[in-house]
């Protein structure tokens, strides 16, 4: 149990969260496992500001945490390719990934939401009623589209479509 004295400020877990840019779970795992120091008033757990702005210090930047204040994965391939799909097909379902990707639909699901956490991808109602939710990229998707590494099938496949014969002449 930590002391408090009334210079620091409490914060309940919710605003450590936000300030933390993590989930409330994650900030009541931080306190459970003794990295983040807290009390408990009544029901509730509270952080004094300077325990959490020195938690924040020892963390990863928010950019490498996911919300779950877990590193956050890096894009795989098939994420990348999910990227693609949707570049080319704008508006295409949940359903339509998986049979491109030759993935069952939970799996795809699964990818997309991951997308959608980073801010690459958006998901929209359809114009109809009853329709699947279509699938765009955001302006930070594009960006990612595009500085996403070229696969040796597409590189091989740019070269050969500049008109130049790519075997060496004698």
């Amino acid at each position: 149990m930590t002391s408090f004295n009334e210079s620091d400020q409490l914060l309940t877990t919710s605003e450590a969260s936000a300030r933390l840019g993590v989930a409330d779970g994650a900030v009541r795992r931080f306190i459970t496992q003794q990295r983040l120091p807290a009390s408990r008033l009544g029901q509730y757990w509270v952080i004094r500001q300077s325990d959490l702005d020195a938690f924040a210090k020892q963390q990863p930047a928010p950019s490498a945490m996911s919300r779950a204040g877990r590193p956050a994965k890096a894009a795989t391939r098939a994420h990348d390719k999910m990227l693609g799909l949707i570049a080319e097909r704008p508006g295409i379902t949940v359903v339509e990934l998986a049979e491109a990707t030759n993935e069952p639909r939970a799996t795809a699901l699964r990818r997309l939401q991951n997308l959608d956490r980073r801010g690459w991808v958006t998901r929209r109602k359809a114009d109809r009623p009853k329709q699947p939710h279509q699938c765009y990229l955001t302006d930070r998707g594009w960006e990612r589209y595009a500085s996403r590494p070229t696969p040796l099938s597409e590189a091989a496949d740019a070269g050969s479509s500049k008109g130049g014969d790519v075997h060496a002449e004698d």
